[in-house]
């Protein structure tokens, strides 16, 4: 053999194999579609179903992996997408026992009631999420009670793609005297204490009303996502402050001078498209307005 192919054999994983012929039923699959539900780029794959090859990397690489499952097993794919009612909509098609859906692909946020009413079913005797193929952590974070309801890895990559991040004012932290923020995080010296004490530094009520407004000329330390940061004021992870200057996302945060950090998805703060492409593509994935600058990403 060529040396491509000594190292192709010995890197290959070793792939289960199954016993199982669908007769040709349908298998439906019932996914949260970010992609609609945000308002993010069109030209983004579905990593859960493609109509065609289109000669893109990741769709076409969905494409054939989900014609060559069907071959295998003799069944055909059913993909059904869904924006917010997707836990509603799932809760009730199972307390109804329609059995409609074959495998969910839910979002995270909602989907505790969604297990704790029965509507999952655990996956510890279905799946071994030791393979290299699962992804390890996932199966410590999505764990409840000592079962695994929750998995991703290879077959998915909308979770790369669902990255939160934190930004930072660079301004004001130069303005403020607030140190290397990067050398931080690369030292490990970035802690949740650490960045407590620059909200105290910054956050300043300056026309005294015991608010904390952004257009009202007020410095906020912190804005963003209501997920980034577990609570939209922080209280949770900041209990010891009261007011530290915190606020749920801004109206126009994007391009806010007054804010130190600000917690959200990186896909906001890529470049625009084009007027034409825009136009063609309503499901833009930035939000028309959103200034990037003078926030950077903290990481």
């Amino acid at each position: 053999t060529t040396p491509a192919e000594t190292t192709a054999a010995e890197t290959e994983p070793p792939y289960p194999e199954y016993d199982l012929d669908g007769g040709g039923r349908a298998f439906r699959m019932y996914y949260y579609d970010a992609v609609a539900t945000f308002g993010w780029s069109s030209e983004i794959p579905c990593d859960i179903e493609e109509a065609e090859i289109t000669g893109d990397v990741l769709s076409d690489a969905v494409y054939n992996r989900n014609r060559k499952v069907e071959e295998l097993f003799n069944i055909h794919f059913e993909a059904l997408p869904a924006k917010n009612e997707f836990h509603a909509t799932l809760r009730t098609s199972v307390m109804s026992g329609a059995g409609e859906y074959d495998a969910v692909f839910p979002v995270w946020n909602g989907i505790t009631a969604t297990i704790t009413e029965g509507a999952l079913l655990p996956l510890n005797d279905l799946i071994d999420n030791t393979k290299p193929w699962w992804d390890p952590k996932a199966d410590n974070a999505f764990r409840i009670g000592g079962k695994t309801y929750a998995m991703t890895g290879d077959m998915l990559f909308m979770d790369k793609f669902s990255d939160i991040i934190i930004m930072f004012n660079k301004n004001m932290a130069e303005e403020f005297k607030l140190g290397d923020i990067y050398k931080m995080v690369v030292d490990k010296k970035w802690t949740f204490d650490k960045m407590v004490e620059m909200c105290e530094i910054v956050s300043a009520d300056i026309d005294g009303d015991g608010l904390f407004e952004v257009y009202e000329g007020d410095r906020i330390a912190y804005s963003g996502q209501n997920d980034v940061m577990v609570s939209s004021n922080l209280n949770v992870i900041f209990p010891s402050l009261a007011m530290p200057g915190t606020t749920p996302r801004c109206s126009k945060p994007y391009g806010c001078t007054r804010c130190l950090f600000y917690g959200s998805g990186p896909e906001e703060f890529l470049p625009p498209l084009p007027p034409p492409a825009y136009r063609e593509a309503p499901r833009s994935r930035r939000r028309p307005g959103a200034l990037p600058l003078p926030f950077e990403s903290g990481r």
